[in-house]
């Protein structure tokens, strides 16, 4: 929910891709969700999967603010994931991004260290770019590729409807 989110597509093709996230789920999955602008919040906490499409129908509520920081936004999801771990289950954090961090540490190098670690203690973490303006592609490969997770760019809504739902599909 940070400024540059507000875009009316960058919302449109988030809602989109959470709606396709949510087809997915099922009663037995769990799902925390963190917005973020210059602090992170845990707007939810543990729902039941098969509950998440009553979020996504609320995500365009969301007031834009100022600022990103992905590194506060990624400690509160790690933090939140720990907490939920399921043991021999599919634990991920799934950060949906323009990637124009502008708070916080800002070192792709950094921040892979972090993520590095949490893919050790089994979260891994998968990075969907959002929108082209101020879109920082090397940030989000380096994370998901030291998360052991997936990366894609999502510009319009075929991309979500192709690219998002299949990536994600072998994941959960």
């Amino acid at each position: 929910n940070s400024g540059s989110m507000e875009r009316a597509d960058r919302v449109a093709l988030t809602k989109k891709a959470l709606a396709g996230l949510a087809e997915q789920l099922t009663d037995r999955d769990r799902v925390s969700l963190v917005t973020f602008a210059r602090r992170p919040r845990l707007r939810i906490d543990n729902l039941p999967g098969d509950r998440f499409a009553e979020v996504v129908a609320k995500i365009g509520e969301i007031v834009p603010e100022g600022g990103t920081n992905l590194e506060a936004a990624l400690a509160l999801a790690y933090a939140t994931a720990r907490k939920r771990y399921l043991s021999g289950g599919g634990n991920r954090v799934i950060l949906l991004t323009d990637g124009a961090a502008n708070l916080g540490e800002l070192a792709p190098l950094s921040l892979k260290g972090k993520v590095d670690e949490q893919r050790r203690r089994g979260i891994a973490l998968d990075c969907f770019g959002v929108g082209w303006d101020g879109y920082d592609d090397h940030m989000l490969e380096t994370l998901s590729r030291n998360g052991d997770g997936r990366y894609a760019f999502l510009n319009d809504l075929k991309t979500v409807n192709d690219v998002f739902g299949s990536k994600l599909a072998g994941a959960l």
